[in-house]
């Protein structure tokens, strides 16, 4: 346990909200012994996936909260504010530290429904992800009802928010999230240089794909086709019913894939007997497709990943 004296702790206690008990322990350790230099009691809010202990010899005590990642149910995400604002009410701590985009808005949401008011609120981005890049309806709605909540605690509570980069933090100051002289900038986590330095890349081949579909201008077949446009990245071999010398490939393809339901079965047989008659099996097979097709990829002796 990290020890510090109490004469030097400005503060009584920090509630740190985050969405898991392995997120804590991968990334912000550092950062929750920092924490307890700096409090006399640490509470972790966070859901457990079996990794509590190693929270508790840090020094810091933990709360169950399970935010229900994923989950857009009004009734589940209104359930989720009550247990963390009748947790804050019932820690009373004098800093709450929210990590991550939803504890950041759950937190906002909590302190708007409940009665105690920390000193200070810290509101640690570590990256937009969803709401901040997403451009369905759905993204923008949600995007604008959590940057509402955000904007709230900023303007009722002593909000500050921290950003693994400038990029992120300049975002939600011109999205009125955030207040100019009250952001900063907490590196990312990533990893030690000391322990993984950089290397000079390897010299690996380039990777070849075979993509076993008929020549249409769909979805399942253009997809492959524009990543295989990139230079550099992959050399890719068409396979089809109507393509110029589909019965043999002249190279033999890294990867195979075949294609999506409608997939004809004239086309995924004529891939196997490419396979068969250069006596050659793919290292892996990307089936990208629903089960029924699952069992003529496995018919060709094909090795089967499902993508």
């Amino acid at each position: 346990m990290l020890t510090v004296e109490s004469a030097i702790r400005p503060w009584s206690k920090i509630l740190v909200v985050i969405t898991e008990d392995w997120f804590a322990l991968s990334h912000f350790i550092p950062l929750l012994k920092e924490l307890r230099a700096l409090a006399g009691t640490v509470v972790v809010a966070t859901r457990s996936s079996g990794r509590i202990g190693e929270l508790h010899a840090l020094g810091v005590k933990t709360c169950e909260l399970d935010m229900l990642r994923g989950s857009l149910r009004v009734s589940e995400i209104k359930a989720v504010r009550q247990d963390l604002a009748q947790l804050i009410d019932m820690e009373r701590p004098d800093a709450v530290h929210a990590i991550a985009m939803q504890p950041m808005v759950m937190t906002s949401l909590a302190l708007a429904r409940g009665g105690h008011r920390p000193a200070a609120v810290i509101l640690h981005l570590t990256g937009r992800g969803y709401l901040g890049y997403a451009r369905s309806p759905l993204a923008h709605l949600l995007r604008g009802l959590a940057h509402a909540a955000l904007r709230r605690c900023t303007r009722t509570c002593n909000a500050w928010l921290v950003g693994e980069n400038s990029d992120d933090v300049g975002e939600m100051v011109a999205a009125r999230v955030a207040v100019p002289d009250r952001t900063g900038i907490l590196p990312g986590a990533g990893v030690d240089p000391a322990r993984f330095p950089q290397l000079p890349a390897p010299r690996n081949d380039v990777p070849r794909a075979a993509y076993a579909a008929s020549p249409s201008g769909s979805t399942s077949t253009a997809t492959p086709i524009r990543a295989a446009a990139r230079p550099s990245r992959a050399s890719s071999w068409s396979v089809g019913t109507g393509s110029r010398g589909s019965s043999g490939m002249a190279a033999r393809p890294t990867w195979w894939a075949c294609g999506a339901p409608r997939t004809s079965p004239s086309c995924r047989r004529l891939a196997a007997t490419a396979c068969r008659v250069q006596c050659w099996r793919p290292p892996l097979a990307a089936v990208r497709s629903s089960p029924p097709t699952w069992p003529a990829a496995a018919s060709s002796c094909v090795p089967v990943w499902k993508a």
